[in-house]
């Protein structure tokens, strides 16, 4: 799709290949050491097309319970970027997931063909200012 620009409708399907890039939201089943099992959790992609490969991808987890620390970022934009509630991304804490681990079976929702476990795409300011952030910590 590089190159070219897509028009999106209501009724244009995404596909997962559109929305496993940096900058967009998922859910996740992550591990709980506190549950002792998996638990359904928003994440962020933030390595790029060279980071990521055709197997993983690399992801910080965005979280309601506000900043921990200095490396927390808050999105100025969280409603734009199809999350509920303020949110926060916890960038000192980056994992590697399975592209498979996420649910990419389509869906519709709201009038969109889209993959279960997409959430959606955070602004660009937002996005640079994670960025920022995760450089200035690795």
């Amino acid at each position: 799709m590089k190159g070219k620009i897509k028009i999106m409708t209501k009724s244009t399907p995404i596909t997962s290949d559109e929305v496993l890039q940096q900058g967009h939201l998922w859910v996740a089943p992550i591990w709980s050491h506190t549950d002792n099992k998996f638990v359904p959790r928003p994440v962020l992609i933030v390595g790029n097309d060279r980071a990521n490969d055709k197997v993983g991808l690399i992801i910080n987890f965005v979280t309601k319970q506000g900043a921990r620390d200095d490396f927390d970022v808050k999105l100025k934009y969280w409603s734009e970027s199809g999350l509920k509630v303020p949110s926060w991304v916890r960038t000192s804490k980056p994992l590697t997931i399975l592209k498979n681990d996420l649910k990419q079976d389509i869906v519709e929702r709201d009038g969109v063909e889209k993959p279960r476990g997409y959430i959606g795409e955070l602004h660009p300011e937002d996005l640079a200012n994670v960025l920022e952030m995760c450089r200035h910590i690795f």
